[in-house]
């Protein structure tokens, strides 16, 4: 997999001159793009970028395309566990850094999923559940079976109880 992140950032060198003639958002996403393949810090100046334009359509795709380029570039599970765990980062930051440690299956991921799942925002309810299933540890199945009795959204009860439905039949017994 490594050599197919190093085949797409060639590329993207090659493609730059020419995705930043397109127009602003192009550009900007260029721009972003080629920090995020020089430094794992550039999420900053991808904020940077955008919070020159914040009321630009596309800033959240922007903020999501450089959360997953770190993530393919590999850059390390605690930096996004710091992000999906920090109250005060954008919504969309902390929806993106859950969805990609449950991607991961990284451990760091039982560290963030207890306070996300009391979020005062369903969206971010929402995405530790996602996250939760998409790892697949049984691990959390205490975890979402309190929150399924606490959750108001009804989309987030409804994935709660869905994250839990592969748990739910007894394993399968090993007879000899």
């Amino acid at each position: 997999q490594r050599g197919r992140s190093a085949e797409a950032l060639d590329w993207l060198d090659r493609a730059l001159p020419h995705l930043a003639q397109r127009d602003a958002a192009e550009s900007n996403r260029a721009a972003i793009l080629l920090a995020l393949q020089r430094y794992p810090e550039a999420l900053a100046t991808a904020e940077s970028v955008l919070s020159r334009r914040p009321d630009h359509v596309g800033a959240q795709q922007h903020r999501r395309l450089a959360l997953w380029a770190l993530a393919r570039a590999g850059v390390d599970g605690g930096y996004f566990a710091q992000i999906a765990g920090e109250a005060t980062a954008p919504t969309n930051a902390r929806i993106q850094a859950l969805r990609i440690l449950g991607f991961r299956k990284a451990p760091e991921l039982a560290d963030v999923v207890p306070p996300a799942l009391g979020s005062a925002e369903p969206r971010v309810r929402f995405a530790a559940v996602q996250a939760v299933h998409q790892s697949g540890e049984r691990a959390f199945l205490p975890a979402l079976i309190h929150h399924a009795s606490v959750e108001k959204d009804r989309v987030t009860s409804f994935a709660t109880w869905r994250a839990m439905r592969p748990w739910s039949a007894p394993p399968p017994s090993h007879q000899p």
